[in-house]
């Protein structure tokens, strides 16, 4: 393998470093850690996206605005979650007040979504269950 300096790094050994460094920073940048919580708010766009990994996206509006404009959250529903993308679709025809449980784990698979934040589970407001 051709050497790319005198102090005798190859081409991989240099990739492999700089890959190194990549995961590093988005740790200490805060892409490392999970995180869980709830959102409250109404929905107002869920469609399932996507060419080869096809994947439901939604966007919930939280209240209030941001200089003139609604503060939107988007989120993401795993595929093998038929129960929550039913609910979903129930609550925005509804137009319901919804609760919506996440997760968000410090690395997901990018290219498989459009969020980082993954439903776990949807109700409407003031239900118990």
């Amino acid at each position: 393998m051709k050497k790319l300096n005198q102090k005798g790094f190859t081409l991989i050994e240099l990739m492999i470093v700089i890959s190194i460094l990549g995961i590093l920073g988005a740790i200490l940048c805060g892409r490392g850690f999970n995180s869980d919580g709830m959102r409250v708010g109404y929905l107002q766009k869920f469609s399932n996206k996507g060419i080869f990994f096809k994947s439901w996206e939604g966007e919930l509006q939280l209240g209030g605005t941001v200089d003139g404009a609604a503060d939107v959250w988007a989120f993401s529903v795993k595929n093998d979650s038929p129960e929550i993308v039913t609910k979903i679709n129930q609550y925005l025809e509804a137009g319901t007040k919804v609760v919506v449980k996440y997760h968000q784990p410090g690395f997901y698979a990018f290219w498989r979504t459009d969020t980082g934040y993954f439903v776990l589970d949807v109700k409407g407001m003031g239900e118990s269950k």
